[in-house]
């Protein structure tokens, strides 16, 4: 028999960063050994990888009003047991008898979305599943508030079924152990979310100081924020400009923000909208910028331990991290020099931080993050990933 591995994602890889990269380091570690790649299209995977895809989530199928009447009952099979898992799940049942024919076993199966481990279990006859919890999801902040009964289900009776877990960082982890006992850390990989080192220099230091957001932008992420930060960097005795490159899940919200942003720019505010790039491209498109901005609130367990995929992408780039007091991001802007945090959530102490830097500063943050991307790279994960997978 010879090994294989499986990856499943509810999403397409070309906006999953985490699981893109993940099937990249896989590939780099196990150049010879098949891939297999389930989610919706488009993969933007090598030709290599054997690509199957599912249809994503039907949004219509979760109205609220259905929502709330399940959550009621703890009726939650509709919500879990939607039809675009179940059409995953007569697809991997197809891929394993083919597999078996063909002697080939899976040696590993990440399952990147918590939200399809019932399926699997309930469904399928697959082993070895690694689940990737990249955040605490019964402490999701979401609109619809069905998250977090619904997660806490799943964690209950489920979360058991998987021989192995990855994590953001080791705070997430602890999370789970505290809430869920069956949850082992001796089986759980502290897994980062890193691109591969991109080998990029500092670009050179000028004035205006150019900060960058980009990413996502919600209500719940206090985004306007960004927009009220930018109001007042007249102020400070550093001269600033801040671009955001921003995308949206909130139609209203996201309309609401580009139009304040716009009539601050028209009244002589610095800042301005940029056409967002993929995250391919996100690295090379951040390196002529010198601050990376993170204004995560304190609204939610999973906002204070985040350590969100633009952190690395920063890095990358070169770019020194300006960020709210996010504990994970603490740790390693303090470890390694590039970037400072503010001593509170709120956009006037992100502010006061700014007032607070000179252009050694900045430049030495700058400096110090390109160092960094070399450890805080993909390329440093890859032995442990080994280690990780080496007893299956």
């Amino acid at each position: 028999m010879h090994p294989a591995f499986l990856l499943l994602a509810e999403n397409p890889l070309s906006v999953s960063p985490r699981a893109y990269r993940l099937s990249l380091a896989l590939l780099a570690l196990y150049p010879h050994t098949p891939l297999f790649v389930l989610s919706p299209p488009p993969c933007p995977l090598s030709p290599s990888v054997t690509f199957l895809s599912f249809p994503p989530l039907d949004k219509s199928l979760l109205k609220t009003q259905k929502i709330t009447d399940c959550i009621a009952k703890k009726h939650f099979s509709p919500l879990l047991f939607t039809p675009n898992r179940l059409e995953l799940a007569r697809q991997l049942n197809q891929l394993e008898a083919r597999l078996e024919r063909q002697k080939i076993y899976l040696k590993a199966v990440f399952v990147q979305d918590l939200a399809l481990l019932p399926t699997l279990v309930e469904h399928t006859r697959l082993q070895n599943l690694i689940v990737d919890l990249r955040e605490f999801y019964p402490a999701l902040v979401n609109p619809q508030h069905f998250s977090a009964p619904l997660f806490h289900h799943i964690c209950t009776h489920y979360l058991s079924y998987a021989h192995k877990s990855l994590s953001v960082n080791a705070s997430i982890a602890k999370l789970y152990a505290q809430n869920y006992p069956h949850f082992n850390p001796a089986h759980n990989l502290i897994w980062h979310s890193t691109p591969f080192y991109a080998n990029l220099r500092p670009s050179p230091l000028s004035s205006p100081i150019r900060l960058l957001y980009h990413g996502l932008i919600a209500k719940e992420r206090d985004s306007h924020n960004l927009l009220d930060l930018a109001q007042n960097l007249k102020d400070l005795p550093l001269p600033y400009h801040l671009s955001l490159m921003v995308l949206s899940k909130h139609p209203t919200f996201f309309q609401d923000f580009k139009a304040r942003a716009t009539r601050m720019q028209a009244q002589g505010v610095p800042i301005k909208l940029l056409k967002p790039v993929g995250f391919l491209e996100i690295i090379p498109a951040s390196q002529p910028f010198d601050l990376g901005l993170l204004s995560l609130p304190n609204n939610s367990l999973n906002h204070l331990y985040a350590l969100p995929n633009k952190f690395f992408e920063y890095i990358q780039s070169a770019l020194g991290v300006i960020s709210t007091p996010l504990m994970e991001v603490k740790s390693l802007l303090e470890a390694h020099q590039m970037g400072i945090t503010s001593l509170d959530f709120s956009h006037a102490s992100l502010l006061e931080t700014l007032a607070g830097l000179n252009m050694d500063q900045i430049r030495h943050y700058k400096q110090q993050a390109s160092q960094a991307a070399k450890v805080l790279c993909m390329q440093a994960q890859l032995p442990k990933l080994a280690r990780f997978l080496g007893d299956l």
